[in-house]
C-alpha cells in the first residue's frame, strides 16, 4: 500500500543527490511511498519496477545499486529474504500515528519486527499479499501482479492456466499492458473488444508493438 510522505525543499539542494541521474532521484523519492514507518521495505526488484516506475525504460537493479552506492540506502537481509532500509528515513519523515501503531511485518535492520503494535495488522507493502506464502512460486506472483492490472477479470483459472505454460515476463508483459489499456479500441463500447486474458496470454498479444500513435 503506497502512502503520502513529505519531500522537502532541501531535497533539491542535496549535492549528493544532484551527482546522480534524474532518475535515480525520482526512484528514491518513489520509494519512500512503498517503505513502512521505519524506512523498510522488501527488495523485489520486478516489484519495484511496476510500483516505482512503471512507464520508464529503466534497469530497477542498477538504480538501487546507484542509491546504496550513495549511501542512501542499505540493503540487508533477513531469513533469506533481502531488504532495503532507507537511511535517515526517520529523520525526514513524520508518519501517522496509526501506521506506527499498526506496526509493520517488515523486520528493521537489526532483524527486529514490529508487527501487532497496535489493534490492526500493518498493510503490506506488496500489491499481492500472497507473495509472502513461502509455497507460492514466482510464477504464480507474476500471475496475481498480471491480473490485478488486467481490465478484464473473467475465467481467472484458465488464464492462471495459460500463465504457467507460457510464464512470461511481468516486465514485458505489464509494459505491454500499460500501452494497450490506454488504447482507444480496448475501451470502444464498454470494453467488448479487450480479450479473456486467457486469450491475451496464449496469443502472446504482450509482444505485440505499440501502434506508432496511441490515441489517449
Amino acid at each position: 500500500m503506497a502512502r503520502s510522505r513529505n519531500i522537502k525543499p532541501a531535497f533539491f539542494q542535496n549535492e549528493k543527490l544532484g551527482e546522480l541521474k534524474p532518475i535515480n532521484r525520482l526512484a528514491f523519492i518513489a520509494l519512500w511511498t512503498v517503505c513502512d514507518f521505519k524506512g523498510c521495505l522488501e527488495y523485489r526488484p520486478k516489484r519495484l519496477k511496476v510500483q516505482l516506475l512503471p512507464y520508464d525504460d529503466c534497469d530497477i537493479k542498477e538504480i538501487i545499486n546507484n542509491l546504496v552506492d550513495s549511501e542512501f540506502i542499505q540493503i540487508y537481509s533477513v531469513e533469506d529474504q533481502d531488504y532495503i532500509k532507507i537511511l535517515n528515513f526517520e529523520k525526514h519523515q513524520n508518519p501517522h500515528k496509526n501506521e506506527k501503531e499498526a506496526g509493520s511485518d517488515i523486520p528493521d535492520i537489526d532483524g527486529t519486527r514490529t508487527d501487532n503494535i497496535g489493534t490492526s495488522r500493518a498493510d503490506s507493502l506488496l500489491l499481492i499479499p500472497d507473495s509472502l506464502n513461502p509455497l507460492t512460486e514466482e510464477w504464480e506472483e507474476d500471475f496475481e501482479l498480471f491480473y490485478k492490472e488486467y481490465p478484464k477479470k473473467v475465467a481467472p483459472q484458465k488464464a492462471k492456466q495459460a500463465w504457467k505454460k507460457i510464464r512470461p515476463n511481468i516486465e514485458v508483459v505489464l509494459q505491454a499492458l500499460a500501452w494497450q489499456k490506454q488504447s482507444k479500441q480496448w475501451f470502444e463500447k464498454g470494453g467488448q473488444f479487450i480479450p479473456n486474458p486467457a486469450t491475451w496470454i496464449n496469443g502472446h498479444q504482450f509482444l505485440n508493438k505499440p501502434p506508432e500513435q496511441v490515441t489517449f
